[in-house]
């Protein structure tokens, strides 16, 4: 279980489910992001320049993907 799902819960569950084990993400959001979600609104972020975004937004973006790769095997 890792609770949070901030950046550094996001990245403690990528890294668990990589290595074979399941997992289960908690936190008190809605989504999964913590700090991440102080941006603009999609469709106004996608518009912006990643430069105009936070420092970690690709990784952030490579996250989700990591995670919605996991859930669809019922790992996450």
């Amino acid at each position: 279980m890792v609770v949070g799902a901030g950046p550094a819960g996001m990245a403690a569950a990528a890294t668990a489910l990589d290595g074979g084990l399941r997992v289960v993400l908690v936190d008190s959001g809605a989504a999964p992001g913590g700090q991440f979600w102080r941006h603009p609104p999609l469709p106004a972020r996608e518009a912006l320049p990643t430069a105009d975004l936070h420092h970690g937004l690709n990784t952030y973006r490579a996250l989700c993907a990591t995670l919605s790769a996991h859930e669809r095997t019922g790992r996450l």
